[in-house]
């Protein structure tokens, strides 16, 4: 059985795409000094112990971000990717499962170990303020356990650093109507390649996107196979000169970006392209919708 305390950041069903002929995928990693390869099946990677643990809550409630939500936003993503593969045209794709696909590509930024701490860095630098907006709400929140006045609760709720922990909030980062809404309305499209000269790397950061996504020329792009993209572009002309692009340049660009991106892992079926891997593993920190 699996251990319920690996917290995967980069999901199973993900990983599994790139699966070989042993039913397992290529990593490569650098425990040392020197980039590594090293046959893995997906459930043994791309995970951190207790990431999600929700620290200052009884034991059956503090696995609830793992066992219930992030469990909840894979397996929707699982069965919308199947959903976006299948369908003739995208506009034959159900609403729910884009949105459902379209939270999975924000939560591979949002999950992440060091974004997390991010967001634990920030937590802690706007915390009096984020409590003080709900002054005027909490004689309708408070439980018969808070204290009686507003003033007395933030005082006990500044003092806890548990209050600070960004797993408390996962569930409301990764939903983001914002972010949510602007990648479900964004021109979705998957190109899939044949005779390629090397295949399509993914690693533990494979979202590659421009410095913000606002801009007509905004777009995303994420590895969904050794033969396939999916592009998500603010516009119809961006969409055409990615799509024009030669096949074995556009599958250079997207691995350099990947291979750059990443922080501990990158990912193929095979050790074929270590040479490619180890010039340019961890050289470029990843965008972010955000910019």
């Amino acid at each position: 059985m699996s251990d319920p305390r690996r917290h995967h950041y980069l999901p199973v069903f993900y990983l599994k795409r790139w699966l070989g002929s042993d039913n397992r995928l290529c990593e490569f990693s650098r425990p040392h000094q020197i980039i590594k390869p090293k046959r893995k099946h997906p459930s043994g990677t791309a995970y951190v112990t207790g990431l999600y643990t929700i620290p200052g809550v009884k034991p059956e409630g503090a696995e609830i971000m793992e066992k219930v939500f992030m469990s909840a936003v894979d397996n929707a993503a699982a069965t919308a990717l199947t959903s976006i593969l299948s369908a003739p045209d995208m506009t034959d794709v159900h609403n729910h499962h884009k949105m459902a696909w379209a939270r999975f590509l924000y939560s591979l930024i949002m999950r992440t170990p060091e974004h997390l701490e991010f967001a634990r860095q920030k937590l802690t630098e706007m915390k009096p303020e984020i409590v003080e907006a709900e002054r005027e709400n909490y004689p309708h929140l408070r439980s018969p356990t808070d204290p009686e006045t507003f003033d007395e609760f933030k005082k006990q709720f500044l003092a806890n650093p548990d209050n600070v922990s960004p797993t408390r909030y996962l569930h409301r980062f990764v939903s983001s109507e914002r972010i949510v809404g602007h990648f479900m309305g964004m021109r979705w499209s998957v190109a899939t390649f044949e005779n390629l000269k090397f295949e399509l790397l993914t690693s533990d950061r494979p979202l590659v996107m421009t410095n913000g996504l606002a801009t007509p020329e905004g777009h995303l792009a994420l590895p969904i196979s050794p033969d396939k993209i999916f592009l998500a572009c603010n516009s119809a002309e961006i969409e055409q000169s990615i799509r024009a692009m030669l096949i074995n340049e556009l599958t250079n660009v997207m691995n350099t970006r990947v291979v750059e991106q990443a922080r501990k892992y990158v990912y193929g079926t095979d050790d074929a392209q270590l040479r490619f891997v180890r010039n340019r593993f961890g050289k470029q920190s990843p965008s972010t919708p955000l910019g």
